[in-house]
């Protein structure tokens, strides 16, 4: 590996599919994000973004099913007796 000041730093985003599988796929963006962090920083952020939005959008997700179902039994117990 070259010294920092000998490396070229790409200054270009991530391309859109790679957001969209980090999206879906966030450990793509983690490795991703590790191995692009000194030579394309713009795109390592991006990508760091779409795994935070990934995870977040995961646990809402989580907490909203979690609360239905309870919901959902909260009431069938209720009509059920």
């Amino acid at each position: 590996m070259a010294p920092r000041s000998l490396q070229q730093v790409s200054d270009e985003g991530a391309p859109g599919f790679l957001k969209f599988f980090t999206f879906f796929f966030p450990i793509i963006g983690i490795i991703l994000y590790f191995v692009w962090m000194d030579t394309k920083p713009r795109a390592a952020k991006e990508l760091g973004k779409w795994v935070i939005i990934s995870i977040v959008s995961a646990a809402i997700v989580v907490v909203v099913i979690i609360l239905s179902c309870g919901g959902l039994l909260a009431w069938l117990g209720s009509h059920n007796s």
